[in-house]
């Protein structure tokens, strides 16, 4: 067991006294930050909360090494620990409070920042969409000025079109008294020429006929020539099948062929392998044949003899079979 001096001095490794620890708080717990500009107070509270981070990391890190000695030793570690901790706990606390501070300040000032940005941006859209609304008013305002004078010249074209027309009535009276003379002549000769081109049709449908008749001994003739082709194309194919056919029938019936010649040599070749065998297994049998069975006086020995005589005999007998089995099977 570790007597008291063993522990102090182990204690003492912890390299950080309680008036030490009194006067970073002394010091420390005095550091402030005036604001968002006020760079060398947040450095000066962030060094700090390093050093004391720093020794906590350390007296973390002794704590665990001197408690490896022995479980009591250990657990006056952790109380020194425990109790060191507790003392820098609230410095280490302020001074992250210092920073956390500072942190929320510039977070709101980056959330105005961005909400002035956000606000900038909508109303420069507002504005755009208030030009692009103006420039459509206008441009439909332009269209509904041009629509109206396309009107006014409608208008005019009209009246002078209306004019137009009253003269071409005039016109169009004296001419139909013109065209129904003239009619009257087309129609005298359109008599002509009817009778004209009804004999000029009456030979253009005997032409037509015999051109008819002509086109279709030709066609006739070209069809018959078809059926011939096909016919024997027909007939060539067919023959081209059958060959075909005799041929995959010879090239199967060679493949059979040098199959069976295949086996056969297998079978041969297994027989002449497993002969010395065979004759092994014969020989066995003779000797099994030929085993004297021991003459015996009791009623249970004379049994278990008969018994082992008639294996032997059906010993012998398997092997037999089965040697026949398999030399006629090669």
């Amino acid at each position: 067991m570790m007597n008291i001096e063993v522990i102090t001095e182990s204690l003492a490794r912890y390299d950080i006294t309680d008036k030490a620890i009194a006067i970073m708080s002394g010091k420390f717990m005095l550091l402030k930050v005036a604001g968002i500009d006020d760079r060398e107070g947040l450095a000066a509270v962030h060094n700090a909360r390093m050093v004391v981070k720093n020794k906590r990391v350390e007296v973390e890190k002794v704590r665990k090494a001197l408690k490896e000695d022995s479980l009591k030793f250990g657990r006056l570690v952790d109380a020194e620990a425990k109790r060191i901790t507790a003392l820098l706990a609230p410095i280490e606390t302020h001074l992250q409070s210092e920073e956390d501070k500072i942190a929320a300040i510039k977070a709101q000032i980056k959330a105005e920042e961005d909400r002035k940005i956000r606000e900038a941006e909508e109303a420069r859209l507002k504005a755009l969409e208030e030009a692009r609304l103006a420039e459509i008013e206008r441009k439909r305002q332009e269209e509904e000025a041009r629509l109206a004078a396309i009107a006014a010249e409608q208008a005019a074209e009209k009246a002078r079109l209306d004019d137009i027309a009253r003269v071409q009535a005039e016109q169009e009276k004296a001419l139909r008294a013109e065209r129904e003379r003239i009619a009257r002549e087309q129609a005298e000769q359109e008599k002509a020429l009817r009778a004209e081109r009804e004999r000029i049709d009456a030979d253009r449908r005997a032409i037509e006929r015999e051109r008819e008749l002509e086109q279709a001994r030709k066609e006739a003739a070209e069809r018959a020539r078809r059926e011939a082709e096909i016919e024997k194309e027909r007939a060539i194919r067919a023959e081209r099948e059958r060959v075909e056919r005799e041929r995959a029938e010879a090239e199967r019936a060679m493949i059979a062929a040098a199959k069976a010649e295949e086996e056969r040599k297998e079978a041969e070749w297994r027989a002449a392998e497993a002969r010395p065998d065979m004759e092994k297994l014969l020989v066995f049998a003779d000797q099994l044949d030929n085993v004297e069975i021991p003459r015996v006086g009791t009623a249970d020995a004379q049994n278990i003899a008969t018994k082992v005589s008639k294996d032997l005999d059906n010993v012998s007998r398997y092997i037999r079979e089965s040697v026949a089995a398999l030399q006629r099977g090669a």
